[in-house]
């Protein structure tokens, strides 16, 4: 941010010091508690490349699980702290944290079987196929395991395709499944979510 604008924030009648300082005092202690995790998993690995620990698998998840979460934080964190509040992003990195390995594969194996099943709906053109029914609840079942328990609903779920094709970054995701592939995804949610 330059300057400039740094400076017309704070000097603005409307800037709240003591509740810009509590926001940045809570996003300071959840990257603190990121990293000492990230430190521990780091130095556990040391140790046992040392020979003088052994890491269990669980060990080794919780490391990795860590770092997706750090990354999703640091990539999308701020815009979604943004437009829907911390608490939101908050509560889907706390569940996500509290996910087992078992339902971490879901997750994984849901969002492969998203693009494979947008590749083959998008090739028969067909947003309200059977094809576009099951990518779409695949989809949905994607946003609840990453979503806070209750946040999901099919306006939310409309308003995300909406995001999907404003977003080019979300655009080129999905375009590795089919060319439009952010467009397709949209229209066939668009018939999802609008049945009753």
């Amino acid at each position: 941010m330059p300057l400039e604008e740094i400076r017309r924030i704070l000097d603005s009648p409307d800037y709240d010091r003591l509740h810009s300082l509590e926001e940045h005092r809570s996003a300071l202690l959840r990257q603190k508690e990121r990293l000492n995790l990230l430190i521990r998993t780091v130095s556990d690995s040391i140790l046992e490349m040392k020979g003088q620990k052994i890491m269990h698998d669980t060990d080794k998840f919780e490391g990795l699980k860590k770092e997706a979460i750090d990354k999703n934080e640091k990539e999308y964190g701020s815009e979604v702290r943004q437009r829907f509040g911390d608490e939101m992003m908050d509560e889907s990195n706390k569940k996500l944290g509290a996910m087992d390995e078992q339902k971490w594969n879901r997750r994984d194996a849901l969002e492969a079987e998203i693009l494979k099943l947008l590749a083959e709906a998008a090739d028969q053109g067909d947003p309200v196929s059977d094809t576009a029914r099951r990518l779409c609840e695949r989809h949905r079942e994607w946003l609840e395991l990453n979503w806070p328990d209750g946040a999901y609903s099919k306006e939310a779920h409309l308003g995300l395709a909406e995001a999907y094709t404003a977003d080019p970054r979300f655009a080129a995701y999905y375009e590795k499944a089919a060319p439009g592939g952010a467009e397709f995804l949209k229209e066939a949610l668009t018939y999802y979510c609008c049945e009753s």
